[in-house]
């Protein structure tokens, strides 16, 4: 389900400290074994960061995956 909500070139929200949200595209996505998934987002103050989730039988069924880095 990730794969297709999340895809390069999609703009996202991220949550923000100082501005509570900012806009950012994801500019990497990386399939591994068992459904796991790497995205790299670049947010608009040029800022990159990273999800992880290893799989998709790790019981959390919505499309937030991780804590961003």
């Amino acid at each position: 389900m990730t794969d297709n909500i999340y895809s390069k070139g999609t703009r996202v929200w991220l949550t923000d400290k100082e501005q509570g949200w900012i806009s950012a595209e994801v500019v990497q996505v990386t399939k591994g074994d068992n459904d796991a998934i790497k995205l790299v987002f670049l947010d608009d103050r040029g800022k990159v960061s990273t999800l992880f989730r290893a799989s998709k039988n790790h019981g959390d069924k919505s499309p937030l995956l991780a804590q961003i880095t």
